[in-house]
């Protein structure tokens, strides 16, 4: 924890993230890419879950009024695994 209390170990944290991001956008690409191929179609087999929220929630404080009417979904697949996993490698390798 000590690591991050200084300016360099908090950088070295968003690179992470930055190059974790860039894993998931790549490997969602190469699922894409590869959807109609006869021999890697694996690469684009994965799951969606998230929720939706059809009526919006409202949170009513009285001063403040919220409203959230978004939903969010997770697209999972192996090439989204395997970019991530890629990713972290390189990371570390620099």
């Amino acid at each position: 924890m000590a690591a991050y209390r200084n300016g360099r170990g908090m950088l070295r944290a968003w690179y992470y993230l930055l190059a974790v991001l860039i894993g998931i956008v790549l490997g969602g690409l190469v699922a894409k890419l590869v959807e109609g191929s006869p021999y890697l179609w694996w690469l684009g087999w994965g799951l969606d879950f998230g929720f939706d929220m059809d009526q919006p929630l409202h949170i009513d404080l009285g001063v403040l009024r919220f409203t959230f009417a978004l939903g969010i979904w997770i697209k999972i697949n192996v090439a989204t695994i395997v970019g991530i996993v890629l990713s972290i490698l390189l990371f570390r390798k620099l």
